[in-house]
Formats: structure tokens, C-alpha cells, sequence
């Protein structure tokens, strides 16, 4: 992803001299997660909760890209015990109150992270650092509507978007998430992400 000075060896035979080369990490081992209230799915609606125009679409974009596509959301703690029964109760919940044509697809997500109890509500670092380890620390991007919380996500080194539109047109365009990546991913990137 940045231009790093690399010394190279080449057949047993040390190159001598510094050698600059532009590292991008590749698509396929990088993340995009989003926040899931009001940035994919409009909550605020009077006629129940719906996906933001275009948002599907662009999830299905980032996927066929090769991105590896997770939720990060806040959830009452009361929504149950553990992760399967918050997530359980989430899902019951986003049905019960879904008014779109088309159906909320959770297929599309690889990873959902949830607070286990109020302390772990963002913006507290818990549920970063578990993207993090996910993505095994190879580039990703948060996207949220909540501008708190996109800079918790950027001050430790994740690429934060403020989702600020009420389309997909306030998302990363899919052909720039690269570029993105590259000028706002700031943790080193390890080896296996190339």
C-alpha cells in the first residue's frame, strides 16, 4: 500500500541498493465494515426499516471486487446473554420492522461484531480491535454515519468514511476503495495482506 524500500534477494544473490516499489494490499484480503443502523439500513424511516437507495447493489459491488464485507453495530445489551442470542434477537428485529422490496440479505456479510454489554458500545475500542484481528490486520475501512465513531475508527489507523448521504452515492465509490485504502489506512500492513 505505500511505497516501501525493500532490500531484495534474488537467487541467493543479495541486490545491492535500495529498490522503491508501490505496495497495494490486495482486494481480496481487505475489509470494508459498516455500521448497520442508518448507514445500510435506514431506521429512521415512518414506514419501517428499508435498505438506503442503492446500498444492496454497492455491497454486491464490493463483493464481487473480492472485499471481505462485516457489520460493526451497537445493540441494546438487553438484546440477550451471548453473541448468538444478540444476534438472533438483531436479526428477529431488523425482520419485524423490514418494509423493503427486497429482502435484507445477511449473506452478504462475512462478519457482524456486536457488544457483548454496554461497555463494549462503540465508540469503545473492543469492537475495532475484533475487526482488526479479524481482517488480520490487512487494510479496512469503517463506514458510519456517526462521526464519533468514524474517528475512533481512523485515530486507531482504521480508514474511517462518514456516510453522509442517504444513497450509495455517500459511500467510497467501489472503484476508488483501493486508492482510499491506501491514503487512509495508516497501521502497518504485514506481509500476508500483499
Amino acid at each position: 500500500m505505500r511505497k516501501m524500500l525493500i532490500k531484495m534477494k534474488l537467487l541467493g544473490v543479495l541486490v545491492t541498493g535500495i529498490c522503491s516499489f508501490n505496495v497495494k494490499a490486495s482486494s481480496k484480503s481487505s475489509w470494508i465494515y459498516f455500521d448497520l443502523g442508518d448507514t445500510v439500513i435506514n431506521t429512521k424511516a415512518k414506514t419501517g426499516f428499508k435498505y438506503f437507495d442503492g446500498t444492496k447493489e454497492y455491497i454486491e459491488r464490493l463483493k464481487d471486487r473480492g472485499y471481505k464485507v462485516g457489520i460493526i453495530s451497537n445493540i441494546p445489551e438487553q438484546f440477550g446473554m451471548d453473541y448468538d442470542e444478540k444476534l438472533k434477537t438483531l436479526k428477529e428485529y431488523i425482520a419485524k420492522n423490514w418494509t423493503d422490496d427486497k429482502d435484507f440479505d445477511w449473506t452478504q456479510f462475512d462478519e457482524v461484531f456486536l457488544p457483548l454489554n454496554n461497555s463494549e458500545l462503540k465508540p469503545a475500542d473492543i469492537l475495532y480491535m475484533k475487526a482488526m484481528e479479524r481482517a488480520d490486520y490487512c487494510p479496512m475501512a469503517y463506514v458510519s454515519e456517526n462521526i464519533v465513531e468514524v474517528e475512533k475508527a481512523s485515530s486507531m489507523g482504521i480508514a474511517g468514511h462518514l456516510f453522509v448521504d442517504s444513497t450509495s452515492d455517500g459511500y467510497v465509490a467501489v472503484d476508488e476503495i483501493d486508492d482510499f485504502l491506501e491514503t487512509h489506512y495508516t497501521n502497518s500492513i504485514p506481509e500476508n495482506c500483499l
